[in-house]
């Protein structure tokens, strides 16, 4: 277990290494409360990481694909950047986004 907290990546669940291991997370988390601990918080932190890069992706897509459509000669509005992302996706409903679409706009004079 401890070399699993320390050496794998991405960091297993504890349900994944307690399968592994064929035990049940119960039995780990009642011999091994500290250990059970430092996974899930390992886990827990490289899940946020993974969340925080693929939102920065993301925003990076918007900015390029909002560019591309302006230097087209297209009004980069939220449906035409979302139709033209690298995966397309709805991306009305996030208001960051928007907000970044709307900042970005705005810095290329197109309000």
């Amino acid at each position: 277990m401890e070399s699993a907290l320390r050496e794998e990546t991405p960091p297993p669940t504890l349900e994944s290494l307690a399968a592994r291991l064929n035990y049940c997370t119960s039995s780990l988390r009642h011999y091994f409360p500290d250990l059970c601990c430092e996974i899930a918080a390992r886990r827990r932190a490289y899940e946020r990481e993974c969340c925080r890069s693929r939102q920065e992706q993301l925003f990076e897509e918007v900015r390029e694909t909002v560019l591309k459509l302006h230097a087209q000669g297209i009004f980069p509005s939220v449906n035409m950047v979302s139709a033209h992302l690298p995966r397309p996706r709805c991306i009305g409903a996030n208001k960051q986004v928007v907000a970044t679409i709307a900042k970005i706009r705005k810095e290329l004079g197109c309000e």
